[in-house]
């Protein structure tokens, strides 16, 4: 149950700050 709301809150948040927060975290790994 906690995946879920955790996976709608990515989902609905991925063009908020969460969403830009982890993909800048991922594109900075990258590098």
């Amino acid at each position: 149950m906690v995946d879920i709301k955790k996976r709608q809150i990515l989902v609905t948040g991925g063009s908020g700050f969460i969403g830009s927060h982890l993909l800048k975290n991922l594109i900075e790994k990258k590098i």
